[in-house]
């Protein structure tokens, strides 16, 4: 209960993705050998804006990956988003996708839609659920979960993903799955991120610029956990520094956290003495002076 609340905290604290898996499954929408049955959204972009579209309908003979976006609108839910869409709209001769925003008013969320269409950057058909919140009540979407992402074929579900706390990490796996039902090779994650920031935020050799760069919730989650042995803080570390080794992006994000951390007056509470001490050092070595003033 303590090493959870301790994840939690930094999280809360920081706005970093470190949440560790829920130990229960969180499901979220019918599940794979289910029917994905019919609904309405409200197109917003281009000639689709105003009208009311089914997607399943839509789809007709073709896959279909649907994405649905709960509310609140995270950084890390739009990103992986984005990833999603963009790579079903590469393949858009052979599968059919839907990203449908769910919001309590409607109009609220085909406003937001349109106003932030450029920064979002979501390709393909997107709408606004004209269910609410909720979502269309046949799916039984869980308003608990960030993303709800489902898959299938002939009306039938192949796949589902309930999202609580996204990241671009979650990409390939996801990606995988569709990939099969239109006989395509799945992404690396270095293919996933070029498809979740988009290539103006991309620098040098396919590196995201800072801001929108974080660090997999898994990698540090595994780095702060107080139950942890010395070598399993050693083995965490090294994936963290494995994985932002020459990215200088990387870099940047992982400074940024360990030092809003170690400027914390709850440090003292954040894993084991040897991975304060990491934390330091990453601060020290990647991060700037930790301020009072930040969030």
């Amino acid at each position: 209960m303590l090493r959870s609340l301790l994840i939690l905290l930094v999280a809360c604290a920081f706005g970093v993705d470190l949440c560790s898996a829920d130990d229960e499954p969180v499901f979220s929408g019918p599940q794979p050998g289910e029917q994905m049955p019919g609904f309405t959204i409200a197109g917003v972009y281009d000639e689709l804006d105003g009208k009311q579209i089914d997607p399943v309908e839509r789809a007709g003979e073709k896959p279909l990956l649907l994405v649905f976006v709960h509310d609140p609108l995270t950084r890390p839910s739009a990103a992986v988003t984005r990833g999603l869409a963009a790579w079903a709209d590469e393949h858009k001769e052979k599968l059919a996708s839907a990203v449908i925003m769910l919001r309590a008013d409607q109009s609220a969320a085909e406003a937001y839609l349109k106003r932030a269409r450029k920064p979002i950057g979501w390709k393909g058909l997107v709408g606004a659920s004209i269910d609410g919140v909720e979502g269309p009540g046949a799916y039984g979407l869980n308003r608990n979960v960030s993303l709800t992402i489902i898959a299938g074929r002939a009306g039938e579900v192949t796949a589902n993903f309930a999202l609580v706390q996204p990241s671009t990490t979650d990409g390939p796996k996801i990606v995988r799955e569709v990939a099969r039902l239109i006989g395509e090779e799945s992404v690396t994650q270095e293919q996933f991120d070029r498809y979740a920031y988009g290539r103006r935020q991309y620098r040098g050799k396919d590196q995201p610029a800072g801001d929108d760069v974080t660090i997999p919730r898994p990698l540090l989650a595994a780095v702060i956990d107080k139950q942890a042995s010395s070598e399993q803080v050693a083995a965490a570390v090294a994936k963290v520094d494995e994985y932002i080794k020459d990215n200088p992006a990387r870099q940047k994000a992982l400074g940024k956290i360990a030092a809003r951390v170690v400027g914390s007056d709850r440090f003292d509470q954040y894993g084991t003495p040897a991975a304060r001490d990491q934390l330091e050092a990453w601060a020290k070595k990647y991060g700037s002076k930790p301020s009072s003033k930040e969030d």
